[in-house]
């Protein structure tokens, strides 16, 4: 089955501000689709997963790479890319952050069915 990938708008700005390249995007989804990596359901948001991911530019692992946030609806075969964080400049989403995603993987769900 085909992925189609949908970025929300914080994760796309990140994008713009060269978080990732269009070839490491590309690396990055296609470990998703792979299920490459330690994938973790965030607590308290339901359906949020969170990926660690390597920094491409850094020889760390990752440890101290990327968090990746994203939504898989399998059965659609859509992968909402929600959040990218560079454990470096962040731990963890913060409580606010959880309530934001929450509210919008929500109205996912409910667009999606």
């Amino acid at each position: 089955m085909l992925r189609e990938f949908v970025e929300l708008p914080a994760f796309t700005r990140l994008i713009q501000e060269g978080m990732l390249t269009d070839e490491e995007l590309g690396e990055l989804q296609q470990d998703i689709i792979r299920k490459r990596g330690r994938i973790d359901r965030v607590p308290g948001v339901s359906g949020l997963l969170k990926m660690r991911w390597r920094n491409p530019r850094r020889e760390r692992g990752t440890r101290g790479g990327y968090r990746v946030f994203f939504v898989d609806f399998e059965d659609l075969g859509i992968t909402v890319l929600v959040y990218l964080m560079d454990k470096d400049e962040q731990d963890d989403l913060t409580p606010a952050e959880r309530h934001r995603f929450a509210q919008i993987i929500r109205g996912l769900r409910k667009e999606l069915g």
